[in-house]
């Protein structure tokens, strides 16, 4: 192999390989901008304060109630357990347990929970305690949107848990 024919070589090879990366790199930019695209579109919608589905009543020491949220512009809606004791005891003070629903839930999303809960509760498996079901939102994954039109994190953590802590002898 000459020298020429081989320079030739490599030069082609690394001519390929230019064009080649660059449209890897066109494809990759490309598919980035399609996922961020994607992404701002599919933002999180919230129904701040939702209405108890049909059929559906709120368990034993459960209600719903809602709060003033600056960060949202309007009501939020939360439900939230009491334990027995709440009201027998008045001056004691509780712990509290914030139940984060999953993807696609709202405050109404976990009274499976709060029936177990009150049970144990109830049998003195557990001690008494609040439960808080906050509203979620769907698909927020409870982190403020990019755009700032949905402060769920901000919502939850510097508003409702202060809320809770005022309003509840926690």
């Amino acid at each position: 192999m000459t020298f020429s024919h081989l320079f030739r070589t490599r030069l082609l090879f690394g001519a390929l390989l230019l064009v080649v990366g660059s449209d890897t790199m066109l494809c990759a930019q490309t598919g980035r901008e399609t996922k961020r695209k994607a992404q701002q579109s599919a933002e999180p919608s919230i129904v701040w304060v939702n209405e108890l589905p049909d059929g559906k009543e709120l368990p034993s020491g459960v209600s719903h109630r809602t709060f003033p949220s600056q960060a949202a512009g309007r009501q939020v809606g939360y439900c939230i357990y009491l334990p027995p004791q709440y009201e027998s005891e008045p001056d004691r003070r509780f712990p509290v347990i914030y139940n984060l629903h999953g993807n696609g839930g709202n405050e109404f999303h976990s009274f499976e929970d709060v029936a177990v809960l009150d049970a144990g509760i109830r049998s003195g498996r557990w001690p008494a305690l609040i439960m808080v079901l906050p509203n979620g939102g769907k698909s927020t994954f409870y982190k403020d949107s990019h755009d700032g039109q949905f402060p769920i994190e901000t919502v939850f953590i510097r508003e409702l848990i202060p809320h809770i802590d005022a309003e509840f002898r926690t």
